[in-house]
């Protein structure tokens, strides 16, 4: 590793970490994590050498990296099969219900709920990001029990046969869509769209 002679410090450690952002190694290592955490557990091997590319001719410059990330058609593939972790789900219930944020702490309390308090990873590895670690019967059925929760609250104040093709575009499956529009309920139809399969990938 090069660090230019008579640094010393921060510096020198910063020019060693430049190093080995460089190298071909670090570039496919994390390219690699990208696509696995916003693509799919077993990530796409052209994905990753897009990125990897990417990263290579930009020198690590992460928007680069990313637009790569964008514009890989794997990302966009249907059916999606990246199943959302227990935070992916709920910013995407409170992004796509709209849900006020007035009580923090009972916002909070659903990433108790889930399994996945914020900030308290069970190690200095973070999160699990793989379908295995998150899609167990317990789980669901806590995600199902949360959702019905929240749309006894919302009551009638969201439609969801509106709001199903709107969130989910074109993975929107007719047998979910037929779920939700014969629910008894409006609370009952967003229960099954926060429930749906599709709802619960990305």
């Amino acid at each position: 590793m090069a660090a230019t002679p008579g640094e010393d410090g921060v510096k020198q450690g910063e020019a060693i970490l430049r190093d080995l952002a460089l190298r071909p190694q670090t570039a496919r290592h994390v390219c690699a994590k990208l696509v696995r955490h916003f693509v799919a557990d077993d990530p796409p091997k052209a994905a990753v050498e897009r990125l990897t590319r990417a990263w290579l001719d930009s020198r690590a410059h992460l928007p680069t990296v990313y637009q790569a990330l964008v514009e890989s058609p794997e990302a966009w593939e249907t059916p999606l099969t990246k199943f959302k972790t227990p935070a992916d789900y709920l910013h995407s219930a409170y992004r796509g219900l709209g849900l006020p944020l007035r009580d923090k702490r009972r916002a909070l309390r659903g990433f108790e709920v889930l399994g996945q308090r914020a900030l308290s990873p069970g190690s200095p590895a973070g999160w699990p990001d793989t379908s295995a670690d998150w899609d167990g019967s317990s789980a669901l059925l806590k995600r199902i029990t949360w959702a019905d929760l929240v749309a006894q609250r919302m009551g009638d104040a969201r439609n969801a046969r509106e709001l199903a093709p709107q969130l989910l575009g074109g993975s929107l499956s007719d047998d979910t869509a037929r779920a939700i529009a014969r629910a008894e309920s409006g609370s009952q139809a967003l229960t099954l769209l926060l429930a749906s399969p599709e709802f619960m990938r990305r």
